[in-house]
């Protein structure tokens, strides 16, 4: 099983294959993961949101969560498969600067959420990747974000 800060996330059903652990990734990891997807590693599940407020952090993006948040931050979710879940998680946690062990002073926090499928409004729970610092930056209204978009 594996945590995030807080607890693990519910296993899913995707095509008849149980789906242990998925991530949503809503920025700079996409195309990491349209790799991973490439080369199997992992499976594209769909396009999806979460409950939180996005904002370009001046090159990258930060979902922030709060009580009763009504703002919707769109990604997609992939379900990793087991047999490269410690390598993609290792990657992803090195990327995002999330520290297990020391998740006050990490610049990212791994939880789980739970993500609305947008092409059948089925909620699964996936690892989500909030910022952890003070928000700034531009709020990005709709909930997008792309490379590049606010340059």
């Amino acid at each position: 099983m594996v945590m995030g800060y807080g607890k693990s996330c519910e296993n899913f059903k995707i095509d008849e294959t149980n789906c242990k652990i998925a991530f949503f990734i809503y920025g700079t990891l996409k195309q990491k993961f349209e790799e991973y997807a490439s080369k199997g590693m992992a499976k594209l599940v769909g396009e999806g949101y979460i409950f939180a407020t996005l904002y370009d952090l001046k090159g990258y993006p930060g979902a922030f969560k709060g009580s009763g948040n009504k703002n919707r931050a769109y990604g997609i979710v992939y379900c990793i498969s087991e047999n490269f879940k410690d390598q993609i998680i290792k990657y992803c946690d090195e990327y995002e600067e999330f520290y297990p062990e020391k998740p006050e002073s990490s610049l990212y926090i791994r939880e789980c959420a739970k993500v609305i499928l947008t092409d059948t409004n089925k909620t699964v729970s996936a690892f989500v990747y909030y910022y952890n610092g003070k928000p700034t930056g531009r709020i990005i209204d709709d909930g997008i974000w792309e490379k590049g978009r606010f340059q």
